[in-house]
């Protein structure tokens, strides 16, 4: 499943390390997190680290963030994930250089 970050970003469920609120988290973890957002950006809410180890960002609250990442899709959404196990290759997640 994707978790919509905002604008046409989304990162698959499976990529998400962990989701932090930019309010809250220690100064070096906030300081790296908004090193990797776009200058085009607005202030950043939270953050998302990936299995690769990079963040991205996000203006949505990191407890909606959490929720999407919770929540399963309708039936027939554009972004469900086929069943595991049918040999599909597996999705990168969408980051701020694509």
């Amino acid at each position: 499943m994707l978790i919509h970050l905002g604008g046409q970003e989304f990162i698959d469920l499976h990529y998400c390390v962990a989701i932090v609120n930019l309010q809250t988290v220690d100064p070096a973890t906030r300081r790296r997190a908004l090193a990797a957002r776009p200058a085009t950006d607005p202030e950043a809410r939270s953050a998302v680290l990936t299995t690769q180890g990079r963040w991205l960002t996000s203006t949505i609250s990191p407890e909606a963030l959490a929720h999407r990442g919770r929540t399963s899709p309708f039936p027939g959404a554009l972004y469900l994930r086929p069943p595991a196990g049918r040999g599909s290759p597996t999705r990168n997640p969408v980051s701020h250089e694509e």
